[in-house]
């Protein structure tokens, strides 16, 4: 233990605490372009901080020396009443300082220290790489993690090479690291539904190697979001936003150039869909053409049986209805040549069968999540939320202007002029209100765990889902 004695305090500065803790980041101060950055630790301070953490001893700040001013001791002391933070933060900011100056290579984040400025400066090690990271996120479908993801490092899916494509092009030249990379990027992992299905969220959650000790859901009301979920999967709305995509690869303009017009390059492409997706065509041309008949298919199952009703998944209530059932029946043929595993439907209703009831079912089965400290981003505060989960995690020192933003909504049904529409009824709203009563509960759990939102942001939530879905008796955990 070191002591730095100053005018107006006495700090005290932990040789061995990181050296021996924190993942084996080992860190004291960080030489770059002649500016040092300390942990600095402070005694007789108790954190105060609500959320996963438990209540800690030190405060934990980080002091550049070109930040300090003049009269480095007045500007020190008044560095210490900063607010005391949790070990979570204390963590996090450890592995921060150890990425200050970054290389990229094919797989890895390496850093570099000036070790001769001080002998006590350590060697740094490499940002920890998926799944083995402080914390994860977990993208819930059609809720803007897709403009989220292509701010992270790793925000692609587990099978795709990493650093993700969208990440990297960020950069001015391919031999320069991107132009900013947030706090949330150099500390999680990214999930979303393919890595749901393949299960890799739940074998990282339960492995004995690595404990998230965070993570990070995009959330949205449950039912902007099962609304949004049906025009986004709607095959007829499928063709729409699937050419959009395609239209800004090279594919297409070489296309274009075969086939001379916009026109026929979409029909090409409609036609093909249409050959290659029939099970899907039929499920919804039949059961779902619209909105309205997606609810009222749901609120049949609700009243005809007590097997499944009030607060199942939607997901379970589309599966038992008897059009999907005789569907399925009338289509064996095509189903059993693409359903080996048994899971075609799930595959066509993903964004419905990985619902936040299901992913949260699925971990307390799967891994121990009582002490992992929950963050959240909402649909509806995207850019707020997303601010205030790298500030939380970066320190109270971070400045919003060095948090990259996310400039657009990827994949938002609302800047697609769909061919199924959003209309739906008061009746028909009140069937998937009604449907989603479980799914609620989760949700306002969550968000009434999240670290980085305070009541305020919390019952702003509540009133806009109690907009939507008057007929259920929402409140807070």
């Amino acid at each position: 233990m070191v002591h730095v004695e100053q005018k107006t305090s006495t700090i005290i500065i932990d040789e061995q605490l990181l050296v021996d803790g924190y993942n084996n980041h080992s860190l004291r101060s960080n030489v770059t372009s002649g500016a040092t950055t300390t942990v600095v630790e402070t005694e007789n301070t108790t954190s105060t901080s609500r959320g996963g953490d438990n209540d800690h001893d030190v405060h934990l700040l980080l002091l550049r020396d070109d930040d300090l001013g003049e009269d480095r001791n007045t500007s020190v002391a008044a560095a210490v009443s900063y607010s005391s933070i949790t070990p979570l933060q204390k963590k996090a900011m450890t592995i921060l300082l150890s990425s200050t100056t970054t290389t990229t290579g094919s797989n890895s984040t390496t850093t570099t220290s000036n070790k001769s400025a001080n002998n006590n400066l350590l060697t740094l090690q490499q940002l920890p790489l998926p799944p083995h990271t402080l914390g994860a996120i977990i993208h819930l479908g059609k809720t803007g993690g897709s403009s989220i993801s292509t701010l992270l490092r790793y925000g692609c899916h587990s099978f795709r090479p990493k650093p993700c494509d969208d990440f990297m092009k960020q950069r001015v030249h391919d031999y320069e690291p991107p132009l900013m990379e947030s706090v949330v990027s150099k500390l999680t992992t990214y999930y979303h539904i393919p890595d749901f299905e393949n299960g890799s969220l739940f074998r990282a959650m339960t492995s004995q190697k690595q404990q998230y000790e965070f993570v990070i859901y995009t959330l949205r009301d449950p039912l902007d979001r099962v609304i949004s979920s049906y025009l986004y999967t709607h095959p007829e709305n499928e063709i729409i936003h699937s050419f959009q995509r395609y239209s800004k690869t090279l594919q297409y303009h070489q296309k274009l150039q075969e086939l001379k017009s916009v026109e026929a390059v979409f029909e090409m492409r409609e036609k093909k869909y249409r050959e290659r997706h029939k099970e899907k065509m039929a499920l919804f041309s039949t059961c779902f053409p619209s909105l309205e008949s997606f609810s009222s298919g749901i609120a049949v199952v609700v009243n005809e049986t007590t097997a499944v009703g009030r607060g199942d998944s939607i997901f379970h209530l589309v599966q038992n209805t008897s059009c999907v059932k005789s569907i399925q029946q009338q289509q064996q043929e095509n189903f059993r040549r693409h359903d080996s595993d048994g899971k075609l439907l799930q595959t066509i209703l993903s964004h419905f069968y990985w619902d936040l009831t299901r992913i949260q079912q699925s971990l307390t089965v799967n891994a121990t999540t009582n002490n992992i400290t929950v963050m959240a981003i909402r649909t509806e505060h995207l850019t707020k939320d997303w601010i205030s989960v790298n500030q939380y995690l970066g320190g109270p020192q971070m400045k919003t202007e060095t948090i990259p933003l996310p400039v657009q909504h990827l994949r938002d049904s609302a800047t697609v002029d769909y061919r199924v529409k959003r209309k739906l009824s008061e009746g028909g709203r009140r069937n998937l209100c009604m449907a989603l009563e479980k799914e609620y509960s989760y949700y306002f759990n969550l968000l009434s765990k999240s670290v980085n939102l305070d009541t305020g942001d919390i019952l702003e939530s509540l009133e806009l889902s109690k907009a939507n879905c008057p007929w259920l008796n929402l409140s807070l955990p």
